[in-house]
């Protein structure tokens, strides 16, 4: 239904079909999804399954999959029968790059502002200093051309020194700090990279990339293409259109039209003209005093241009009666109309550079240029990057041709997996005759063959009673059981959420989906099963969490968590801001025993079996659930695999086990702030203020309790930041830094001889 997933039919019995579906409709020749069943009435192919299934796009970013193919010599399909939904073991996810605003058939040019990635590499890998801007630029252009697919030209532009702008203002970009030598030097090896990547090079003598971008862009839609610009330079915002985006390769976003018209006030073309009177400090073009930012959008978005207010201004039109607000800031331009008009000329670009588009065709990647490129360098981690990728695609287009074919796509031929290196503790086991230790878990997004719709609709729940656990699965059960925890405002409520649809390599915030949570608030209560308390919110169930919303809410219930931020973050996604905040046992832990990061962690495994809780320790979900991923004679190998939880919730062969698994989280979560505050009362503390003795608890209460809370906060909200001053903050802080490298390393070389004499 609502996941991320490719689907396929298999053959559902018409018994096993729910009640409530409703009736086959024998005119239609398409496929139509409604809730977990489909209805098919005709071998017509291909067919779509439309929205009630996310349009998906493979892991590899082969691209997306809106159409599936169902093989038509089988025999299992049968006409006016329904189908139940099935997941197949294909990895599949949502695209990592985000949508292209053109999307019109016209041909596509990609123009990349070479120099400002070449900068953006250069500070970002400064460790690297032999070699690091040609590292990053690598990796960043390799990027792109995966992630801007797909485009018919494409070319990186680069920067000469401006002669035409230096006669104009000899200041112009005066300030800028010298370029260190480690930098200059890569520049032959950044050209090397751009050819071994079969990208062409545009460099124009006396002339800056931005003009070459200009040229080629206004030159490409005079042909009929669409024009994507990779930069972030304000100055070339100028030449946004219909027809011409930018690209930020920082947050991965296109910016149209409305992103200038925000940071400026004025269209795209009207952008130099603001420009003009604002200045530019990371160019040192100087801003006519007296006229800020909003003044200059006011007057630009009324006259349109400066020639025309200045025009306006000489004939009279414009006096201190008819613009009161703004005569000051039209007097003091048009008393400066020489640096105005001089100011205009440095920021509009250059559109009439020689430009033929037809030299910029894509060519194929030349592997093995770019592969000797790499290792010449010595970028191992670039080529290893490449490899994986080159794997990923192979793998998903057999497994896509074994779906194709009506096969399980595990069955598709394996590319044959080079044999791994042996690692350290391998070597010690055999060298001593001992067991070779057991390989690590292999989680994939989508592994094993997953649970059918009429698999989960075969689970019993009436028989599916855990020992000391409260199901909650409807909403009448979860009115009573919050009407019971209401009243419980004197007491801890540990709690957990068990989650999917997460990407962990970004923040919490805006991501995630519960499928259940837990809540226990100690032996002592029963609230019908138990005192272990779980909420089932995946598929028929979904929404039942819904109506603990007021419980969540409570802020005088005191609510602990491990790890609150990610549970506070989730939870909101389900409509739901938790209030009451009674603890987080990471945070407690941490005040506990610092020194746990480099010995033991502070995860719940690792903290509930070291402080040897009654409730014992947590086993992890690879331990619990994982299996051994069979070999293609059918024999299990070294290599483990995991369920997706989805399938772990609905699967009659974990149920009962994912449950013991969910609410020992929220058990062993309320033991473990009990132990912490036990061992925190132990510690003293001597705040500084008070007479009275203080312990580590007293802290925790004071400071880091709402300290905690106050983080959260902040993450949800976010930061603002003003990018320009930013950046200019950057290359200020940049040359700081090599100046006060430079101090520290004079200073070493003469302490060493003041030393040796």
């Amino acid at each position: 239904r609502d996941r991320d997933v490719m689907y396929r039919c298999v053959a559902q019995h018409p018994s096993s079909r729910p009640k409530n579906s409703s009736q086959h409709s024998r005119r239609t020749t398409s496929l139509r999804c409604e809730g977990s069943l489909i209805h098919l009435t005709s071998h017509i192919l291909p067919f779509s399954l439309q929205s009630p299934i996310r349009q998906t796009t493979l892991s590899g970013g082969f691209g997306s999959l809106k159409e599936i193919q169902l093989p038509q010599n089988t025999g299992s399909f049968v006409p006016s029968r329904s189908y139940g939904v099935a997941k197949t073991p294909v990895s599949v996810q949502k695209s990592k790059y985000p949508k292209h605003p053109i999307q019109n058939g016209k041909k596509h040019i990609v123009l990349i502002d070479g120099s400002q990635l070449i900068y953006r590499a250069y500070y970002a890998y400064m460790k690297l200093e032999a070699k690091g801007a040609t590292y990053g630029y690598t990796k960043l252009l390799l990027r792109l051309l995966d992630e801007l697919k797909p485009y018919d030209y494409i070319a990186v532009c680069m920067d000469h020194k401006s002669k035409m702008r230096k006669d104009l203002l000899p200041e112009y970009k005066a300030t800028r700090p010298s370029l260190p030598e480690t930098f200059k030097s890569q520049f032959k090896w950044i050209d090397q990279a751009t050819i071994a990547c079969n990208v062409p090079i545009l460099k124009e003598v006396d002339c800056e990339a931005d003009d070459v971008i200009a040229s080629y862009a206004k030159k490409a839609t005079a042909e009929g293409c669409k024009v994507t610009i990779v930069s972030l330079d304000k100055d070339l915002m100028q030449l946004v259109d219909d027809d011409v985006v930018m690209y930020d390769i920082v947050n991965q976003k296109f910016l149209e039209t409305p992103h200038v018209v925000e940071k400026f006030g004025v269209q795209p073309h009207q952008v130099p003209q603001v420009q003009a009177l604002i200045g530019d400090k990371a160019d040192n073009i100087p801003s006519i005093v007296g006229v800020g930012p909003k003044t200059s959008s006011i007057l630009m978005s009324e006259f349109g241009s400066i020639e025309n207010l200045l025009s306006k201004v000489d004939s009279g039109e414009i006096s201190a009666t008819t613009h009161p607000k703004q005569w000051n800031a039209i007097n003091v331009i048009s008393e400066n109309r020489a640096s105005v008009k001089r100011n205009l000329q440095l920021v509009t670009l250059i559109t009439d550079l020689p430009s033929d588009i037809s030299q910029l065709g894509t060519r194929p990647r030349d592997r093995e240029k770019l592969m000797a490129f790499l290792e010449e360098m010595r970028f191992p981690s670039i080529v290893t990057q490449i490899k994986k990728a080159e794997d990923a695609e192979i793998a998903q287009e057999r497994a896509l041709q074994a779906l194709r074919e009506g096969l399980n796509p595990e069955s598709a031929e394996e590319k044959p997996k080079k044999k791994k290196k042996k690692t350290k503790a391998e070597k010690e086991a055999e060298a001593n005759g001992t067991a070779v230790p057991e390989p690590e878990v292999e989680i994939p997004v989508k592994t094993e063959p997953v649970v059918p719709i009429e698999v989960a609709k075969s689970i019993d729940w009436e028989n599916v009673k855990p020992a000391g656990v409260t199901l909650v699965r409807d909403r009448e059960t979860a009115k009573r059981v919050v009407s019971q925890l209401l009243k419980l405002k004197d007491d801890y409520h540990a709690c957990d959420t068990e989650t999917t649809a997460m990407d962990f390599d970004k923040s919490a915030v805006g991501q995630g989906r519960v499928i259940c949570a837990s809540i226990y608030v100690g032996p002592q209560y029963d609230f019908g099963g138990g005192p272990r308390i779980w909420i089932d919110n995946l598929d028929e169930c979904e929404g039942v969490l819904s109506e603990f919303k007021e419980y969540f809410q409570d802020e005088k219930i005191k609510k602990v968590w491990h790890n609150y931020a990610f549970d506070r973050h989730v939870l909101a996604n389900e409509g739901i801001q938790v209030e009451g905040f009674g603890g987080d046992t990471m945070q407690m832990a941490r005040l506990w025993d610092s020194s746990r990061m480099m010995m033991g962690g502070y995860s719940l495994g690792g903290l509930t079996q070291d402080l040897q809780l009654e409730v014992g320790a947590k086993i992890s979900m690879k331990d619990r659930f994982s299996k051994p991923k069979l070999r293609k004679d059918g024999k299990p190998g070294k290599v483990r695999v995991m369920p997706h939880l989805d399938d772990l919730q609905r699967d009659p062969e974990y149920i009962h086990d994912w449950i013991h698994y969910s609410v020992f989280d929220a058990e062993s979560t309320w033991h473990l702030r009990e132990t912490l505050e036990s061992n925190l009362k132990n510690i003293p503390w001597e705040d500084g203020f008070e007479t009275s003795p203080k312990t580590q608890w007293d802290l925790y209460q004071k400071y880091w309790l709402p300290f905690g809370q106050l983080l959260v906060d902040i993450e949800t909200e976010g930061i603002k930041l003003n990018m320009d001053h930013m950046r200019e903050v950057e290359s200020l802080a940049a040359a700081d830094y090599l100046k006060a490298k430079a101090t520290f390393l004079e200073w070493v070389v003469n302490f060493k001889l003041k030393i040796s004499s």
